[in-house]
């Protein structure tokens, strides 16, 4: 996690293309989350929507959390997939120190973190 007050975002890109934006401004104070489900407009089969936009402030300690699982799957490169498929993650990370961008393969990990942060968000 970036410290002081450094500002950063973590976007994801969940199996279904549905996607999370988190931005912070450093360790210790709130994030904030930006849903934007998939339409049935935008899907593949032409039906399946990603629910409810939402835009919600994320405690310290879920950001602290959120990280820690970030980090973990951006470092277990042997479920790192080689190209976006469906059922993968998608991350981008932006901090001061630069960008890093990877994919993770349709499987228990990602699964874990995709229940993580679809916690963040108010249910529907």
């Amino acid at each position: 996690m970036p410290t002081n007050n450094v500002e950063w975002t973590v976007s994801f890109s969940d199996g279904s293309g549905n996607r999370y934006t988190v931005t912070g401004a450093g360790a210790g104070s709130e994030a904030r989350l930006v849903y934007s489900p998939v339409t049935p407009e935008e899907s593949s089969s032409g039906t399946y929507s990603g629910g409810v936009p939402a835009d919600v402030q994320i405690p310290p300690e879920k950001t602290s959390e959120l990280w820690r699982r970030v980090r973990a799957l951006e470092s277990d490169t042997a479920n790192h997939a080689q190209g976006r498929s469906m059922g993968s993650g998608s991350f981008h990370i932006e901090t001061s120190a630069g960008e890093s961008r990877f994919l993770v393969s349709m499987g228990s990990e990602l699964s874990d973190f995709t229940s993580f942060i679809t916690s963040l968000r108010p249910a529907e």
